[in-house]
């Protein structure tokens, strides 16, 4: 699935209403932060299974690791924090050797998605809903790559 696939940015960003201090008022995300386009692909180079994500714009990113040990690394915007991939080390899960499971791998991304977006400020966290979303709704298309049987090393 190298293609893009491209998201409805308007569905994904729906205006929800919040009371603040005593007044309704409707709230969404800046376009900036809505993803607009994903995939997911191995690479040919590192064989890791790469989940990506496009926005309005790019940016500068850095390498974010939930722990030391974890099979799973987010390419994270250096100022808006926006998550650009999710790096998966084949490897480290063990596809090469067995028939992976998907949604037990969905949920690891969406647990490392999580574990990072507690470390921004309060105000931001909610924004990382949409990739854990588009992640664990797309789980079967965008691990398609990794289903198919995995050749022994």
């Amino acid at each position: 699935m190298n293609e893009w696939i491209q998201i409805d940015a308007n569905e994904l960003n729906k205006a929800v209403k919040k009371d603040l201090f005593g007044v309704e008022v409707k709230v969404s995300f800046s376009p900036y932060d809505v993803p607009r386009k994903y995939r997911g692909y191995r690479d040919p180079k590192t064989g890791f299974f790469i989940i990506e994500f496009q926005y309005l714009m790019d940016e500068e990113t850095c390498i974010q690791k939930p722990d030391d040990g974890s099979p799973i690394e987010l390419e994270i915007g250096v100022n808006s924090k926006r998550i650009h991939k999710i790096k998966l080390d084949v490897k480290k899960i063990g596809c090469e050797a067995v028939k992976l499971e998907i949604e037990p791998l969905a949920r690891d991304v969406v647990g490392a998605i999580k574990h990072f977006s507690e470390s921004v400020p309060l105000g931001q966290q909610e924004r990382y809903k949409m990739p854990e979303n588009i992640v664990f709704n797309n789980r079967n298309t965008l691990f398609s790559d990794l289903t198919s049987p995995c050749v022994p090393h």
